[in-house]
C-alpha cells in the first residue's frame, strides 16, 4: 500500500516538474518519509496510551538519529520491521525506567553504563561499518557515513554524561546501543 502510494506520489511529482528520470530517486524519498511517518504515528499513539511517551520518543529518536547514518538490518517486509521496531523500543524504554529508577542516586553505576555501552557501539560500528541500503543516494560514501554515527554516539553520550536524570541517561543509551547492534551481519543457516 505504501509502496503504490509512494509510486502515485513520485509520479506525479517528477511530471508536474518535468524531471521524470527522477521518478526512482524521488519514489525511494517519498516511501521512506510515508514508513517513517506511519512508524512515528504508531508509536505515538501507543506512548501515549502506556503513558510512556516522554521516554519512547527519547529511545526512538536516539536509534533512529543513528541509523540515518550507520544502516543496519532491514527485514523483508514493512509489517515485520513496524512490529519489532515497536516492539523492541517500548521493551527498551521500559528498561530505560525500571533501571533509570533503580540507578537515580548511584551515578558511578550510571556513568559505568554510559561508557560500557558507548563502548560496545563504537566497536560494533567500527567492526561491521555502516550499513547502508543498496538503494539508497549517496550509499557510496561509507567513510562519511561512518565519522558522522561515530560523532553521533560519542556526542549522545558526552551529552549524557552532563544530565542529571537516570532515566532519560538510559533511554538515549539504549536506543544507541540498540541501533549498533542491527549492524551485526548474521548468516542464514540453511
Amino acid at each position: 500500500m505504501i509502496e503504490r502510494l509512494s509510486n502515485r506520489i513520485a509520479i506525479h511529482l517528477c511530471h508536474s516538474n518535468g524531471k521524470i528520470e527522477d521518478t526512482e530517486i524521488v519514489k525511494y524519498g517519498v516511501e521512506i518519509t510515508l514508513r517513517g511517518i506511519t512508524k512515528f504515528i504508531f508509536l505515538l499513539f501507543i506512548g501515549i496510551y502506556l503513558n510512556i511517551l516522554p521516554i519512547l520518543i527519547l529511545t526512538t529518536l536516539s536509534f533512529s538519529i543513528l541509523r540515518i547514518f550507520s544502516g543496519g538490518f532491514h527485514f523483508s517486509s514493512y509489517v515485520k520491521c513496524l512490529l519489532f521496531s515497536v516492539t523492541t523500543l517500548l521493551f527498551l524504554s521500559y528498561c530505560a525506567i525500571l533501571l533509570g529508577n533503580f540507578y537515580t542516586k548511584d551515578k558511578e553505576i550510571l556513568h559505568n553504563i554510559i561508557i560500557l555501552t558507548t563502548t560496545i557501539s563504537l566497536i560494533l560500528l567500527l567492526f561491521f561499518g555502516p550499513k547502508i541500503n543498496k538503494d539508497r543516494p549517496y550509499q557510496n560514501k561509507s567513510k562519511v557515513f561512518l565519522i558522522v554515527s561515530m560523532v553521533i554516539i560519542l556526542s549522545g553520550s558526552i551529552f549524557c554524561f552532563l544530565l542529571h536524570n537516570s532515566v532519560v541517561v538510559i533511554a538515549i543509551q539504549l536506543g544507541i546501543l540498540f541501533q549498533s547492534l542491527t549492524l551485526i551481519r548474521v548468516k542464514h543457516i540453511q
